[in-house]
């Protein structure tokens, strides 16, 4: 079987296939399925591109839409999973997997589909610490944040692969396993992409999920993608065990590498996709679980068993075979003719091809589940008040218009009746002080823990940002302060998790205390 593998798609579907076509002419040979390793772009039409998180001057059609119309049609199968740069509004209604045009089938948020009797399995997204432990939260249409995150790689669809036992053929992720440069040339990796070279010897460069999936499965192969340069490497898991071949590719691009055709022993074919027992049947188990709020899956709560449900799949598909279901429109294609670039969006409808997996294993379809059902914390409001996370993101911008410091991300998330406040990579105690009397202030105006605040809350932050700054400038109060700071994070009613900066912060006291003669 010849496989031809590309790197990012970025929705230039006919450069791939007119490459292949010249592929094929000059070998003479034929290339029986082309794999994807993310930033696919299956944007159907402009309003699709609202879900696509790209600088709005990269926002362009390609050449999806004429796939998805029935215009063009795909020459080589062809299966794909999700980077960082997706229509994720559509890919969401295929969570499970399906085809997004006639002979193109998306592999899902996490899956394994047969071609042949090859097994391929995949894991769609991004490796993101802060969302990693959180549930599939996000619905279009999505704001700044949740078209950011809805990308990220969640631990549920983690350990749902995880389960798997039998062996896998072909893995592909977007991101990069991480630890995965030391099994290769990674200085001449680092001579290419110098800014690498920090990342590879703190072992930060790449997914820690995809880590741990790699030396659970040990597939044959594993393709990526995701860094735009090419890599090799190869794995030897445990002293005489298996190997893996690892090979990350380019974006399609002018002579970049963004192509590779490999031949893996096979039967014959023809070749078609199919599904998975195994899968289908970790799938039925997994789904009562399926987390679709802030809080995590409750892994221990899954009642079905793995042997019933592998008897139920295995049942259903020899009922009905198992190509998987066919292709649906659930959108109008572009028309080049026609622009429509203010149409508002109408929400995700339920797939067909969703809707009739799920019946097939006897479950409830979620995707849709309303902002009510998933306790509403992102239920719509007002037009004149604005979310907490838009008030965070805010407040870094207001404190970077007083300190040259740069500010990381922070967030703040419910944990039954108490608070978590989680902040990453603030520099000082100042940064801390504040966001401590912030939450405070929250916690005071707002004690229910709703999601929304009007302007006059909002000016009230300003407020207490401006007169923490004031107290900064006086050494007495600086103390105070930092004396408070202290106090407050240590209190039981609230938890600081800091990476590090309270530690420093700590320290750092210590040092002032001793030099300046203050009470410890």
């Amino acid at each position: 079987m010849r496989i031809a593998i590309e790197g990012c798609m970025h929705g230039d579907l006919d450069k791939v296939y007119q490459t292949l076509k010249r592929i094929e002419s000059q070998n003479g040979t034929k290339i029986d399925l082309l794999l994807c390793c993310g930033d696919f772009q299956a944007v159907r039409n402009e309003r699709d591109m609202e879900s696509l998180n790209v600088p709005l001057k990269y926002r362009e059609m390609k050449s999806f839409w004429k796939y998805y119309s029935g215009r063009e049609i795909a020459p080589v199968p062809t299966i794909f999973i999700g980077g960082n740069h997706e229509a994720s509004n559509y890919l969401w209604e295929l969570y499970y997997g399906g085809y997004v045009a006639p002979n193109i089938y998306f592999l899902g948020f996490g899956g394994v589909i047969k071609f042949g009797n090859i097994r391929i399995g995949g894991l769609s997204g991004i490796y993101n610490a802060r969302s990693y432990r959180t549930g599939h939260h996000e619905r279009a249409p999505y704001n700044e944040s949740t078209i950011r995150s809805v990308y990220h790689v969640r631990e549920y669809d983690v350990l749902k692969l995880m389960q798997v036992e039998e062996p896998i053929d072909i893995f592909l992720s977007h991101d990069w396993p991480v630890g995965i440069t030391d099994c290769g040339n990674w200085k001449q990796l680092a001579r290419y992409k110098p800014h690498f070279e920090k990342e590879i010897q703190e072992k930060t460069l790449g997914s820690k999920a995809a880590a741990q999936l790699l030396e659970k499965l040990r597939p044959a192969y594993w393709f990526s993608a995701h860094l735009h340069c090419k890599f090799a490497a190869v794995v030897q898991h445990g002293e005489g065990g298996p190997l893996t071949k690892f090979l990350a590719l380019d974006k399609c691009l002018p002579r970049r590498k963004f192509l590779q055709v490999i031949e893996i022993e096979s039967e014959p074919g023809p070749y078609e996709i199919q599904y998975d027992v195994e899968w289908l049947a970790i799938t039925r188990k997994f789904n009562s679980i399926f987390p679709l709020t802030f809080k995590n899956a409750n892994f221990g709560a899954t009642q079905l068993e793995m042997e019933d449900c592998r008897q139920l799949v295995s049942s259903r598909l020899q009922e009905r075979g198992t190509k998987p279901f066919e292709f649906t429109p659930t959108a109008r294609p572009f028309d080049p003719t026609h622009s429509d670039p203010n149409g508002s969006f109408s929400g995700c409808p339920r797939n067909p091809q969703t809707e009739s997996l799920l019946q097939l294993l006897e479950l409830p379809y979620l995707l849709d589940s309303t902002p009510e059902s998933r306790e509403g914390r992102y239920s719509p409001s007002a037009a004149h008040s604005i979310q907490r996370g838009d008030f965070l993101r805010l407040s870094y911008a207001l404190v970077s218009c007083f300190q040259a410091n740069s500010i990381n991300r922070g967030y703040i998330m419910p944990k039954e009746k108490s608070h978590i406040l989680i902040l990453e990579g603030f520099d000082s105690v100042f940064y801390t002080a504040q966001f401590i009397a912030v939450w405070q202030l929250m916690c005071f105006l707002s004690p229910d823990s709703e999601t929304h605040f009007t302007n006059m809350q909002v000016l009230l932050f300003i407020i207490v940002k401006i007169f923490l700054l004031m107290m900064w400038t006086n050494q007495n109060l600086k103390k105070k302060l930092m004396m408070w700071t202290l106090e407050k994070s240590n209190s039981e009613s609230h938890t600081l998790a800091c990476a590090g900066s309270m530690q420093r912060a700590k320290e750092w006291l210590t040092t002032a205390c001793k030099f300046r003669n203050w009470p410890k």
